[in-house]
């Protein structure tokens, strides 16, 4: 059977180098391939099948269920990678945003990964930039929208 954990972890925060924001997302393979329809619920994934998501496929599913905003402009998030690592896949968007780290002041953000398909999932979004305490906002079936502030 499945894992009985159904989680996903995102990290946004700012790379000062690169002058953009970044988020790195973890969740897990199988929960992806079912809510995708490419395994059935009952399905015992192992590492070695040979079932990778396109980043094409992950981006498509992304767009749809995860949106943030930054003191109310949304963030034009695009997918740098996709990499399969053992059970989950790590997600990495690169983001510009005209509004510096330092003067965010609200996150309005929007998580609904598996949340229609696990009554049990839960997402969490921890908020890392310079100058600002860390927040982590957590995401289920009954809440999928946040905002926090500063």
């Amino acid at each position: 059977m499945a894992h009985p954990l159904k989680m996903s972890v995102a990290n946004l925060h700012y790379d000062s180098e690169l002058d953009k924001y970044q988020i790195d997302l973890r969740m897990f393979v199988d929960d992806y391939l079912v809510v995708t329809g490419v395994i059935a619920s009952e399905s015992n994934y192992q590492p070695s099948m040979a079932l990778v998501p396109s980043k094409r496929e992950v981006r498509k599913y992304l767009d749809a269920h995860l949106f943030i905003a930054l003191n109310g402009q949304p963030m034009d998030l695009k997918v740098d990678k996709v990499k399969i690592e053992d059970l989950t896949i790590l997600v990495v968007f690169e983001g510009s945003h005209p509004v510096p780290p330092e003067e965010i002041t609200s996150i309005d953000a929007e998580d609904t990964i598996f949340v229609d398909e696990f009554i049990n999932q839960r997402n969490v979004l921890h908020v890392d930039l310079p100058n600002r305490t860390r927040k982590s906002i957590l995401f289920n079936q009954y809440e999928r929208k946040s905002v926090v502030e500063w």
